[in-house]
């Protein structure tokens, strides 16, 4: 499915039903993007789309008094079928249309805030907060990221805004200023983004900076993992997507964490475990090997040839780890008994592998009456509709297209709350 023009104010299909667009609007990459190669700041990124979900493609209510936003590549022109179930669905709610329709004339928009991460070096900080004081209190009202760079330049900052940590990753920085531009959907000027708020907070993460030498480590090389001595395999950095809670400091495409295979020969006390040796950890949980557990490693080997034997053959064997994204969706009353045909459409069409963005146009072309964006959050039950869906997304440790995640299995459960 590629990206359609969609206009304000028009009927269309997307991920979950038949919606109203309220806004839409083309990006172009600006200065602060992660600019994939051949591409320049300027360039077309995308289209997107700021809507209102009316009914689902049975023609059931949903719940539209939510402002969503989406690709337009999840999108597309309704059919005559689309057209006759809108028809119908609008002439036997006329309530709910109306409310719609009062929704709309509010002319909301989505705030959006872009988080942008910089390292400063020790004993600046006061000269740094000065600097982003002065550029904080002379930009306008309104202002591009070009203005906040005039403003930067003009006033003699010191700080390279153009310089800032590839993905929001702090791994490799003990100290660093998270600066925020908000603005709202579909305010811009021209090919730029139109913001209306700047904002910092400095950050110092001694956790993170301490276990950057693990990133070093070649294949083979002793370390100390979570549970123990362990022989170091591989490590692989993961990326925000969709589907995740994505925190105010980071945006989709973010570095999110590292994750390190290992294979474990004993605990800390030197002791061989002689089962489920083969162990994922986040990297926060990894640290180098001290010379006093080098020595309790050594001894362990020395009191253990079998068990060292025996660990020695188990690393000439390939070993994969196998894990899960799992998140839940709301299922919209007298929808929940099209489920299954739902799934079984989305299945048939899917490929072997596919990313996440690959699932969503697949649900998008299908027609699928489960809105995959608008996701429950995790700590808030007080709103449960009276059914949801758990959707298990399977892969492999380390299978992935760049940032996205390649999976090749899929499974849900049908929840009544």
């Amino acid at each position: 499915m590629e990206s359609i023009n969609i206009k304000e104010g028009e009927w269309f299909c997307t991920i979950g039903g038949i919606a109203m667009a309220e806004k839409t609007h083309d990006f172009y990459f600006e200065e602060y993007d992660n600019i994939p190669d051949g591409k320049k700041a300027g360039d077309f990124c995308k289209s997107m789309v700021q809507y209102r979900l009316f009914c689902d493609y049975e023609g059931n209510m949903v719940r539209h008094d939510r402002i969503r936003k989406c690709d337009s590549e999840y999108c597309r022109h309704l059919d005559d079928s689309d057209r006759e179930i809108l028809n119908k669905s609008i002439k036997e709610n006329p309530k709910e249309y109306k409310f719609l329709g009062d929704l709309l004339a509010e002319k909301k928009g989505i705030k959006i805030r872009i988080p942008l991460a910089y390292a400063i070096t020790e004993g600046t900080m006061a000269k740094v907060k000065k600097e982003l004081n002065i550029i904080k209190n002379k930009l306008p009202s309104e202002f591009t990221f070009k203005d906040v760079l005039k403003v930067a330049t003009d006033n003699g900052s010191t700080i390279k805004l153009t310089h800032f940590l590839p993905d929001n990753n702090t791994t490799d920085v003990k100290l660093y200023v998270n600066i925020f531009l908000d603005y709202t959907f579909g305010k811009h000027d021209g090919k730029n983004i139109l913001f209306h708020n700047f904002n910092y907070k400095f950050e110092r993460d001694w956790s993170r900076y301490k276990h950057k030498p693990i990133y070093n480590l070649k294949k083979g090389d002793w370390f100390c993992g979570e549970n123990g001595f362990a022989v170091f395999e591989g490590i692989y950095n993961e990326y925000f997507d969709k589907y995740d809670n994505v925190p105010e400091d980071k945006r989709t495409g973010d570095f999110k964490l590292a994750i390190v295979t290992y294979n474990l020969f004993c605990d800390f006390d030197g002791k061989p475990i002689k089962r489920n040796r083969f162990k994922t950890c986040n990297l926060y949980g990894c640290n180098l090997m001290p010379s006093t557990d080098k020595k309790i490693l050594d001894m362990s080997i020395k009191k253990n040839p079998k068990e060292y034997a025996s660990f020695l053959e188990f690393q000439k064997v390939k070993h994969e780890a196998r894990t899960w994204v799992i998140f839940e969706c709301s299922v919209y009353d007298g929808a929940e008994d099209r489920i299954l045909q739902d799934w079984e459409k989305v299945k048939k069409n899917l490929p072997s592998e596919f990313t996440f963005k690959e699932f969503l146009k697949n649900a998008a072309v299908n027609k699928c009456n489960i809105d995959f964006l608008n996701y429950l959050p995790d700590d808030d039950i007080s709103d449960y509709p009276p059914f949801t869906i758990t959707i298990t997304l399977s892969y492999i440790l380390g299978h992935h297209a760049e940032k996205n995640l390649i999976f090749d299995i899929f499974d849900f459960k049908l929840n009544k709350n």
